[in-house]
């Protein structure tokens, strides 16, 4: 990524402030490294690559942070420091990978298998050699090397990075078409993270394998999501959350009714914490939901509160440009008349609400 000059940045109204800085933190950093290279030091060489690395990632130049890191790592190795040098070959690396620069990255990786680097790094390698496998669509293999890294490592990893890379073996299971294993695997993730004290990661682990398990168990799927739910959300994410995996799986039983209450509560945690991408989706979903079980009035009911709800969000517009669709899908799938019986049933009854509301009040 070109980086522009100073005053190329605060020309530009496009970009924040702190964007502008950042570009002119890499650009400073660009006439830095060549000046290292004038002075031949290079261990301050070295430093300075990744000190420019460090701020092209933070701008997403992935590709030209992973060439700085490359060469910091040839660097510190001429200068013996095996550690260091291991480390920015493995940034570089994983760093290719993330660029979909595949043949740089498998390049580098086997010089970092074939390395002397100590036992940690070493690991860190296998780790990348597996994530590569799964980013070139090689799914055994993937899982080949992720179950060698469980059964190997040494020293034994804590909880929390063991939880990760079981969570990386399911991504592989869920990639070769093994539902049930990717399930199993990140029920074990959720186990440790819990034994580590991360009980939200273990939640959305249990709850990404219950996500799973409803296309092949969705029995033992509800159990894991009842068991989930037996504790109070923490905050509105994490209801939103529960609700729209506990919907997904009651609708895979056909427990409409269960489902429709399980989105609703999805939809008041995204309300809740103003996710408004997430409160359209709980909210077409208990449309579904509800059009499943032959309540039209409900169906069309949560669109048009979304409508409401949404305008207050977002603005009339984007609202309308949001729900209007969904809602002409239903005219078009009832007919007419259907539709419009649903949608005078809905007001009425959103009438006599507000009546019985005041009738409270007053």
């Amino acid at each position: 990524m070109a980086a522009k000059s100073g005053a190329d940045a605060q020309e530009d109204p496009g970009r924040s402030g702190r964007e502008q800085a950042a570009e002119q933190r890499l650009h400073q950093l660009r006439a830095e490294v060549n000046r290292r290279r004038e002075q031949r030091d290079p261990g301050a060489l070295a430093q300075c690559l990744e000190d420019y690395a460090s701020a092209a990632l933070g701008l997403a130049a992935i590709r030209s942070a992973a060439e700085a890191l490359a060469e910091a790592a040839d660097l510190w190795r001429s200068l013996g420091q095996s550690d260091r040098a291991g480390s920015a070959l493995l940034l570089a690396t994983s760093s290719h990978r993330l660029a979909g620069s595949m043949p740089a990255a498998a390049a580098l990786v086997r010089q970092g298998l074939a390395a002397d680097f100590p036992a940690a790094l070493h690991q860190g390698f296998e780790m990348e050699a597996a994530e590569q496998c799964l980013a070139r669509g090689e799914a055994q293999e993937a899982r080949r090397r992720f179950s060698r890294l469980i059964e190997q490592a040494a020293p034994p990893w804590p909880a929390r990075t063991r939880a990760q890379v079981f969570e990386r073996r399911a991504a592989a299971a869920h990639a070769d078409g093994d539902g049930r294993a990717a399930a199993a695997d990140l029920l074990h993730a959720s186990q440790l993270y819990s034994r580590a004290g991360l009980s939200e990661d273990g939640e959305a682990a249990a709850l990404a394998a219950a996500a799973l398990l409803a296309g092949v168990d969705p029995s033992l799927a509800d159990q894991v999501v009842q068991e989930v739910m037996a504790s109070p959300p923490a905050h509105g994410a994490v209801a939103a959350r529960r609700g729209l995996v506990g919907g997904h799986v009651a609708a895979s039983r056909g427990n409409w009714k269960e489902a429709l209450a399980r989105l609703d509560q999805a939809r008041q945690g995204a309300l809740d914490c103003r996710d408004p991408v997430t409160y359209l989706l709980a909210s077409v979903q208990a449309s579904e939901a509800a059009e499943k079980d032959n309540d039209l009035e409900t169906a069309y009911g949560r669109l048009a509160t979304a409508w409401s709800t949404l305008s207050d969000l977002l603005g009339r517009d984007m609202a309308a440009e949001q729900v209007r669709p969904c809602l002409q899908a239903l005219r078009l799938r009832w007919g007419q008349e259907t539709f419009q019986t649903a949608k005078t049933k809905y007001e009425a009854t959103r009438r006599r609400e507000l009546l019985d509301g005041q009738a409270v009040e007053g």
